[in-house]
């Protein structure tokens, strides 16, 4: 019996989730350089997290176009919310709206 080594599927998900977010900063171009995105999980839901807390100016003008940048991260499967931070602290959220018919 051969033996056979196979990578981690803890590795393969590292790099998935860098070529994702790193997708993600080319085609969402306002966000600057500083801000830091990860994905974090909420409940059974999974949230695209954008700390600015080494460019907190930057943070109120990014906020306002939260709907392109929802629609770019549902686009990569990224997430269908934001949470919109300064460090530990969330100064902001966007999800897409769900109505009940």
């Amino acid at each position: 019996m051969t033996d056979h080594k196979f990578s981690s599927n803890r590795d393969d998900s590292d790099a998935f989730e860098k070529a994702a977010l790193a997708r993600y900063r080319k085609m969402i171009l306002i966000l600057p350089d500083a801000c830091r995105l990860r994905r974090e999980v909420w409940d059974q839901s999974t949230v695209l997290c954008l700390d600015f807390q080494d460019c907190p100016d930057d943070l109120s003008s990014i906020k306002k176009q939260d709907l392109m940048l929802l629609v770019g991260a549902e686009h990569l499967g990224l997430a269908q919310a934001l949470s919109f931070r300064l460090g530990n602290k969330i100064k902001g959220w966007s999800n897409f709206a769900t109505t009940d018919a």
